[in-house]
């Protein structure tokens, strides 16, 4: 199961069909559990698996969200913050982001490849976490990302390894456009 969301799932198979399984609290706080089929044969292209589930969860996270706005003192939501942007609100710091991507894609990639993302993701972290601590992934920028890639090249890491780090952070970067946590893929720029 996923951390670092107000939910949890998993992908499971039922009847030869893939399904999406989120485990969640309602409102009144009581445990449920809800399947989503992704209408996929069980044998069927991870690719096309991928996108399905990205797809539902995105779905699943904004109705998730509008219950939780609807049960706040200030329900009032600017019609400018509602649907595709929506991305002016998120409040993930980048490295709490770059955490819950790695757990997201972690049922979607091979073993040995998401071991590839952890170890890379190590360093990214870190960095973050100590020359950031608090930006927010909406307010990652391109000069931050290229600060980063600049002071691992200073620190001795290889161009090939940065090349990798940039691969990951335009990753996960991508994932957030497409759960409309952000709008603009910042990596893009470097």
């Amino acid at each position: 199961m996923k951390a670092s969301l107000p939910f949890k799932f998993i992908t499971a198979v039922k009847n030869s069909k893939h399904y999406v399984v989120f485990d969640y609290r309602d409102r009144t706080g009581k445990r449920k559990r809800k399947w989503v089929g992704t209408e996929l044969p069980e044998k069927c292209r991870k690719k096309d698996l991928t996108a399905k589930v990205d797809e539902i969860v995105a779905d699943f996270y904004r109705e998730h969200l509008e219950d939780d706005t609807e049960t706040a003192e200030t329900a009032y939501v600017p019609a400018s913050s509602t649907g595709k942007n929506s991305a002016s609100t998120c409040e993930y710091t980048f490295t709490e982001f770059y955490k819950m991507w790695l757990e997201a894609i972690k049922p979607t990639v091979a073993e040995t490849t998401f071991e590839g993302y952890t170890h890379t993701s190590h360093r990214i972290i870190k960095y973050f976490d100590k020359n950031y601590p608090d930006i927010k992934l909406k307010d990652v920028r391109a000069i931050e990302l290229q600060k980063f890639y600049n002071d691992m090249y200073a620190g001795g890491i290889s161009s090939n390894t940065i090349k990798h780090y940039h691969a990951n952070i335009h990753k996960a970067l991508k994932y957030a456009v497409k759960m409309d946590l952000i709008m603009v893929n910042e990596s893009e720029k470097n």
